[in-house]
């Protein structure tokens, strides 16, 4: 079993699925997790107007862990979701963009516990249940880092876009 934090929402999630949803009280907020440095990562060299993002087959993760995107103009990003529970049930997920992981989410000392940091996204993406697909359209970026992640398994299904 697995609680996590959504915008104010404790979720309790079991190796079936939701077992429970309720509001959180101040003691159950985490901490800020530690700064995180950025990536090494090598995105590829000539971003496109379109960045494809998608998740693996049975599997909480991303197809990769670094992307590329066009420094200050409009793009879109293309996600799509193939990820099914072990249980056969498709998931509904959704991808947010935050400026970094710092900004994306906190952990408990424990590393057990986790919220995401709705209030920090520079975008936050209408969910979908899977298979399904979905162009997000994200405004014009400066350089820089920046993370993305779907906000319900934020520790594990994350990634580092780099705007250049």
């Amino acid at each position: 079993m697995r609680r996590i934090w959504l915008h104010g929402i404790v979720v309790t999630l079991t190796v079936g699925g939701l077992a429970s949803c309720a509001r959180a009280t101040p003691s159950q907020r985490a901490e800020p997790a530690a700064a995180t440095e950025s990536p090494n990562c090598n995105p590829p060299p000539n971003a496109t107007d379109q960045v494809l993002v998608a998740t693996l087959d049975h599997k909480t993760e991303l197809d990769e862990t670094c992307y590329a995107a066009p420094a200050g103009k409009p793009f879109q990003i293309v996600f799509t979701n193939n990820t099914t529970a072990l249980n056969g049930k498709p998931l509904v997920l959704s991808l947010s963009l935050y400026r970094s992981q710092e900004d994306a989410y906190s952990v408990t000392d424990d590393g057990a516990e986790y919220e995401a940091n709705l209030d920090n996204a520079l975008f936050v993406g209408k969910p979908i249940k899977a298979p399904a697909k979905i162009e997000y359209d994200i405004p014009p970026l400066q350089p820089g880092t920046y993370f993305l992640q779907d906000d319900l398994l934020a520790t594990i299904m994350n990634a580092w876009l780099i705007v250049s």
